[in-house]
């Protein structure tokens, strides 16, 4: 059987579930929103996982087609002017939230099709399109790595969390990064058709699902490092070798094509921890080509990193360390 065969007789299936325990007399309706620049597995995570069980529909405040982050085209099926009521609203992110957030009639349908949602969940930085229509204030609420400092930011009445992939205070759902989406939909599915499915989902999907999962990059000790590392991956020619840690260290090892001598790189890396990361420099050349720093991590405990930076049997070539600790 195909997969579509298989999937339409899955729904079928859950639909005659969800008449004869009375849990409602059709599927609900999901309407995922869609806009350009949108975060692929933001929105198709969810729909993967929803589609399932649900009604999913795509609803774009655009005409015609949409152009994801990666340049995936996707025709939305509806205008957000013809788009039935959703039971379930989905509001993923990518770098076109910028945008979207400054488009009224968009934010303004957010906020009527919230009231006659039963749920409503962003994914990523998709939060910030529910900030924008007011919708979570005081609320306990997360979003992806980068952004969560800038979320709470604008939202001061709100509590921002880094280690959780999801967050339900009834109505409204956020979810972390990315993948994070899936489980938020998994979430939903239990929600909505009982805690027995989501499993169910889960296994069909192949996905690894952990309910309780602590796992979120904002909580990993790397998030404090991640405005270096673009200095890395963006502006040097650098290859990451080793990329590996947990909550309490990390270490980032590269080789970087660098066409000066190794001072210089050592000196274009420190200065850019100082004005990019805002540590505090605790010894610097002591030891040929080794840095030590301080900092508040964003656990807001305290953090000790060391730099270092040497030379290879090859013109212009170096080996950088980057190591970051916790201090217990």
């Amino acid at each position: 059987m195909c997969m579509y065969c298989l999937r339409k007789s899955i729904t079928l299936i859950l639909l005659l579930f969800v008449f004869e325990t009375g849990v409602g007399q059709q599927a609900k309706n999901v309407a995922i929103l869609l806009f350009d620049g949108v975060q692929i597995i933001d929105y198709t995570g969810p729909y993967e996982v929803l589609g399932y069980g649900f009604d999913v529909v795509t609803v774009s405040s655009k005409q015609g087609t949409v152009i994801t982050n990666m340049g995936m085209k996707v025709i939305p099926d509806y205008s957000i002017e013809k788009c039935p009521d959703p039971d379930i609203i989905i509001i993923p992110g990518g770098y076109g939230v910028n945008n979207a957030v400054n488009e009224p009639k968009l934010i303004e349908w957010i906020k009527e099709k919230t009231k006659s949602a039963q749920v409503v969940m962003s994914v990523c930085n998709g939060a910030f399109l529910l900030e924008k229509a007011g919708l979570l204030d005081g609320l306990e609420v997360t979003t992806t790595a980068g952004f969560i400092d800038s979320l709470q930011s604008l939202v001061p009445s709100a509590k921002v969390v880094r280690n959780k992939r999801f967050i339900d205070n009834g109505k409204i759902i956020t979810t972390a990064g990315l993948s994070s989406g899936i489980d938020g939909a998994l979430h939903i599915v239990s929600k909505l058709l009982g805690p027995g499915w989501e499993p169910v989902f889960a296994r069909w999907l192949e996905y690894n699902w952990s309910p309780d999962s602590d796992y979120t990059a904002a909580s990993l000790a790397d998030c404090n490092t991640s405005k270096i590392m673009r200095l890395f991956y963006f502006e040097l020619d650098a290859t990451p070798v080793n990329y590996a840690g947990d909550k309490e260290k990390w270490q980032c090892d590269l080789k970087v094509n660098y066409g000066n001598n190794a001072d210089s790189l050592f000196e274009k890396i420190n200065n850019a921890i100082v004005e990019r990361e805002k540590w505090k420099l605790e010894n610097a050349g002591e030891t040929k080509g080794i840095s030590t720093w301080s900092f508040i991590g964003k656990d807001k405990m305290k953090w000790i990193g060391r730099v270092e930076v040497s030379t290879t049997d090859q013109t212009n070539k170096y080996n950088v360390s980057i190591k970051i600790n916790r201090v217990s």
